[in-house]
């Protein structure tokens, strides 16, 4: 299964330049028929600290379950106005989250 280039472009991916989406939806790999069966035994959240990025505009996974699963995961929250890839949208804020969560880590 394979999201359509319209389907990056529209709801995955809508605030990158187009040719960025274009280039996503051509390079996208398939997804795993097993992904949304393989359970995992234990959550690392449930035993480490974690952090979580709510993407505010994501069409993917709505805003309020990410925050339902940020909240039970106890996770430091932080909210950005981005598609579901934050990563790419907003990478200088997404590795600031990353960078607090390893200093964090760090001083403990």
């Amino acid at each position: 299964m394979r999201v359509t280039a319209d389907g990056i472009s529209t709801y995955f991916a809508p605030d990158l330049p187009a040719e960025e989406a274009a280039l996503m939806a051509v390079t996208q790999g398939p997804l795993k028929y097993n992904t949304n069966y393989d359970a995992p035994t234990v959550a690392a959240w449930s035993m480490k600290p974690s952090s979580y990025v709510i993407a505010e505009d994501d069409q993917i996974i709505s805003p309020k379950v990410q925050s339902y699963f940020a909240q039970k995961m106890g996770a430091e929250i932080t909210t950005l106005a981005s598609s579901h890839v934050a990563m790419l949208s907003q990478p200088e804020a997404v590795a600031e989250v990353i960078l607090s969560a390893v200093e964090a880590a760090s001083s403990n």
